[in-house]
């Protein structure tokens, strides 16, 4: 369930930045492309998706303990997912973990990944 943001239309061809949108209550991500917000939501997937975490951000975080946008997935877009199974659970703390994480081994790249209002999956 993705909801536009300003009216602003997805490219398909180009791929997306998503991360976890902490002001929202229902658990939703922020999906960027060419540097704008272009829609929220969750409920979506992405195809090979490569997992970014600005060590810049994460010790601002850290030294400081105020949250920002520093950690996001990059991908391609997939918005139909009901044929798509659900894996190990993805996370990302910046207090704990140097990047994401599934179980306690780091993950840089997957092929297929879910988002939902539960978290974040992988789906191989």
């Amino acid at each position: 369930m993705i909801q536009p943001y300003k009216h602003r239309k997805i490219d398909f061809t180009k791929p997306v930045f998503c991360y976890r949108n902490l002001h929202r209550k229902d658990n939703g991500f922020s999906i960027k492309q060419n540097k704008q917000v272009i829609a929220h939501g969750y409920n979506f997937a992405l195809n090979n998706v490569e997992f970014v975490v600005s060590k810049a951000g994460q010790t601002k975080v850290r030294n400081t303990f105020i949250r920002n946008i520093h950690a996001y997935a990059k991908g391609f877009l997939i918005l139909e997912t009901k044929n798509i199974k659900r894996g190990r659970h993805i996370v990302y703390n910046p207090y704990v973990h140097e990047g994401f994480m599934i179980e306690d081994e780091k993950v840089l790249t997957l092929n297929k990944v879910l988002f939902t209002n539960a978290g974040i999956f992988d789906c191989e």
